[in-house]
């Protein structure tokens, strides 16, 4: 089954991903758009997610959070395992309950047996909610849409149901994320993450200056490997991460005796891709780990993009727009202003800057995608002859190169190497 899907973050108050839920449409017709199908927290179910989740699994979504999924009448009391429809542990996924179940009886005695298993369940708070007064004490997550729900009630609510964690999505801005903070509610969902704090207030920081620097003499076309072993050495945190991932990439004892002669061991291409990934995870080290994630993500999907749009020779360029669409947000300052500060060529400026020129119809893809804007996505891949289940392939294996290179950064050396001064 091949379906657009975006796994979607869910922030504590201190901007921690505590959890996911899908945005997702079927692919085998995008001409043809179901909008109540696009949100798990908003919409109705549709099966082909749950054999989606049998078929891949979580872990490419989620990286090990949990992640909402909505629940329909036929699945509450048919039983989700029993019918294999759901694979993952309960404690991987959270049930939302869908409009389908109301605060009958039998939905209530299989929301109990549910509960007794492990499972969690979420219900969004309609706004006519004392109907569904009774399933609220079943509920681990209450979810309250800050476009359409009563403020009042939601306030009333919490105080009556203390033991309940209360979601607020739609929180688009910082200022709503402050209100919806203050007001008490738990987690958090909506695009505040994807802004700038401020612009141009806070000096850049000596280590992410480090990390642009590194950045920009990677990015010479046969850049001098001691003057990067040195900018490494000037960060801690590089130096180690670097000696984790050669010695996972040469899967042997061999002994590092610098900085320098680690890098000489990946080569030029492999260091140059390795300190765009290391150095943009620096810079963004004092913002939530989403953003890091979503930069990696768009450039990695750019990179891939780039044989459907036919711009094979592009990859590396689509890579590093990408990779740089999120520098705004990473270094608290426009995008044009940010981008004078690291070595990127006219058009990735174009594309990032004046949304147009040979790279912007990757860039516009890729954020359509995570709006969702399934109908501008029908539209282009039309326009450039590309199948829906390409896209899908495509995209999937992003996730799965983010899981493996997260895996890969994270792991413990196998031996401490002491590096000497150069």
């Amino acid at each position: 089954m091949k379906l657009f899907v975006i796994p979607v973050p869910i922030f504590d108050q201190n901007l921690a991903v505590e959890a996911y839920y899908f945005r997702f449409q079927r692919a085998e017709n995008p001409i043809i758009f179901d909008q109540k199908l696009t949100h798990a927290l908003d919409g109705n179910i549709d099966s082909k997610l749950f054999e989606l989740l049998d078929e891949v699994g979580l872990e490419p979504f989620t990286t090990g959070k949990p992640i909402f999924v909505p629940i329909s009448n036929i699945n509450l009391l048919g039983g989700l395992q029993r019918k294999g429809t759901i694979g993952p542990p309960p404690g991987s996924i959270i049930l939302r309950l869908d409009s389908s179940v109301t605060s009958e009886g039998m939905y209530i005695d299989a929301i109990k047996k549910f509960k007794a298993e492990g499972y969690k369940f979420a219900l969004k708070l309609p706004k006519e909610f004392e109907t569904y007064r009774p399933l609220l004490p079943f509920m681990d997550y209450i979810i309250v849409d800050q476009n359409t729900a009563n403020k009042k009630d939601a306030m009333r609510l919490m105080k009556e149901y203390q033991t309940a964690i209360f979601i607020a999505t739609h929180v688009n801005t910082y200022n709503m994320f402050n209100l919806a903070k203050a007001s008490g509610y738990n987690f958090l969902e909506g695009r505040f993450y994807r802004t700038p704090i401020s612009f141009g207030e806070t000096e850049v920081s000596p280590l992410k200056m480090i990390s642009i620097q590194l950045l920009n003499e990677v990015h010479h076309d046969d850049f001098d490997i001691d003057k990067v072993a040195k900018l490494i050495q000037n960060d801690v945190a590089l130096t180690v991460s670097l000696l984790r991932f050669v010695n996972s990439a040469q899967g042997f004892g061999q002994q590092i005796n610098s900085i320098t002669h680690a890098a000489a061991m990946l080569g030029q291409n492999e260091i140059r891709k390795w300190c765009s990934t290391a150095a943009s995870t620096t810079m963004a080290s004092d913002k939530p780990n989403e953003i890091n994630k979503l930069s990696l993500i768009r450039a990695r999907f750019a990179e891939q993009l780039a044989v459907l749009f036919k711009l094979e020779k592009e990859s590396e360029s689509l890579f590093l727009m990408g990779l740089f669409s999120m520098l705004d947000v990473i270094l608290d300052r426009s995008t044009d202003e940010a981008l004078t500060l690291v070595s990127v060529s006219e058009n990735i400026k174009q594309a990032l800057v004046k949304r147009k020129g040979p790279y912007f119809d990757v860039l516009e893809f890729i954020l359509l995608y995570e709006n969702c804007d399934w109908t501008s996505i029908s539209r282009i891949l039309i326009l450039n002859n590309i199948q829906p289940e390409e896209v899908y392939d495509v995209y999937l294996g992003t996730l799965n190169w983010y899981k493996d290179l997260m895996i890969s950064f994270e792991q413990e050396m196998p031996e401490i190497v002491e590096v000497p001064e150069e």
